[in-house]
């Protein structure tokens, strides 16, 4: 079944689960610091070739490519709160 075949509800959610795949997995590799952190990168190119495989009209790619890029700052930024909510349990006062 292509993208054509598909409803528009099914292909939102395709685009939204493979950015925030791709994102995760750019997260990951942005914050670890071991080598294999080159295998989250590698996977994150399998999860883009694979959506561009899948999806050939051009606003599908745009979309999954501005998603991914929203949600890996979202992603980045949430792990930043975590690092420093664990660094400082002071300024996150849990009653």
């Amino acid at each position: 079944m292509d993208e054509y075949e598909r409803s528009p509800l099914k292909n939102g959610f395709l685009i939204t689960l493979h950015s925030l795949l791709a994102a995760v997995l750019l997260s990951l590799f942005a914050y670890t610091p071991q080598f294999h952190k080159y295998i989250f990168s590698l996977l994150a190119l399998y999860i883009g070739i694979r959506f561009f495989k899948h999806f050939e009209k051009l606003s599908h790619r745009i979309i999954f490519i501005v998603l991914a890029i929203i949600l890996y700052f979202l992603c980045a930024f949430v792990y930043a709160i975590f690092l420093t909510a664990k660094a400082h349990p002071e300024l996150f006062p849990v009653n």
